[in-house]
C-alpha cells in the first residue's frame, strides 16, 4: 500500500511540474499502475480507480473509476465505500441509494470510518433506508471511535 500511495503522490507531483519528460514518467506509471490492477491487486483497482475519479494522471472519467471499484470491492474496503459514494451520489454509475447502502454496509463490517458516517447519513436523512435517527447516531458515535482509535493507533507506529 506504501509504495503505490507513494506512486500517486508522484504522479500528482509530477502531473504539477507540467514538461514532457514528467508526462512520459506518468504515462509509464499509469501503465504499470495499470497492469498490476489488471492482475488482480486490489490495492492498485483501488488506486487506479482514484486516478480516474480525481483525474491524476488521465481524463476524469468516473465510470471508469467506478469500475475499477467494483472490482476491487469483493476484498477492500477502502473501494467498497468510494463505490458506495459513487451509487450515493450518482459518479459513472446510476443514482442507487439501496446499492449505496449494500457497499457502506460491506465497508463498515471492517470498521471503514467513512463508510459508517455516510450510512450515518442515509440513516439521518432516509435514503435507502427507512429514516432512523437513533440508528444515525449510533453509527457516528461508532465512526468518531473508529477515528479515534485510528488516530492513536497510528502515533504508536
Amino acid at each position: 500500500m506504501k509504495q503505490i500511495t507513494s506512486l500517486l503522490l508522484t504522479l500528482t507531483l509530477m502531473i504539477g511540474a507540467g514538461n514532457n519528460a514528467v508526462a512520459q514518467n506518468v504515462t509509464a506509471d499509469i501503465a504499470s499502475l495499470r497492469e498490476a490492477a489488471e492482475r488482480g491487486d486490489a490495492e492498485a483497482q483501488y488506486d487506479l480507480g482514484n486516478c480516474y475519479y480525481d483525474g491524476n494522471g488521465v481524463v476524469y472519467d468516473f465510470i471508469e473509476a467506478a469500475k475499477w471499484y467494483h472490482k476491487a470491492a469483493e476484498t477492500f474496503a477502502h473501494s467498497q465505500c468510494r463505490l458506495g459514494e459513487c451509487y450515493y451520489k450518482g459518479l459513472g454509475v446510476t443514482q442507487d441509494f439501496t446499492e449505496a447502502i449494500k457497499w457502506f454496509r460491506e465497508a463498515a463490517n471492517s470498521n471503514h470510518v467513512e463508510a459508517l458516517k455516510y450510512l450515518s447519513d442515509c440513516y439521518r436523512h432516509g435514503n435507502g433506508v427507512p429514516q432512523d435517527v437513533e440508528k444515525a447516531n449510533e453509527l457516528r458515535y461508532k465512526a468518531d471511535y473508529q477515528e479515534a482509535l485510528n488516530r492513536r493507533n497510528s502515533r504508536r507506529r
